[in-house]
């Protein structure tokens, strides 16, 4: 069976390639460790700036 292959299917399968070759190595290579400390040191940051933005606002809601 012939597949015509257009503008539309073209950049998917190839994309989809290229992830393929690339990321799936790169995350069994220990992409994933490095990954959970980036998304834990995002998360406390993140927690920091709350607790600086909830004391901002009650040291100004009482004075």
């Amino acid at each position: 069976m012939y597949r015509k292959w257009s503008l539309f299917t073209m950049p998917p399968v190839v994309l989809g390639g290229v992830f393929v070759v690339c990321a799936i190595p790169a995350y069994l290579l220990g992409g994933q460790a490095r990954f959970n400390e980036k998304l834990i040191h995002e998360g406390e940051r993140l927690r920091h700036l709350d607790r600086a933005r909830i004391t901002k606002e009650k040291q100004t809601a009482h004075a």
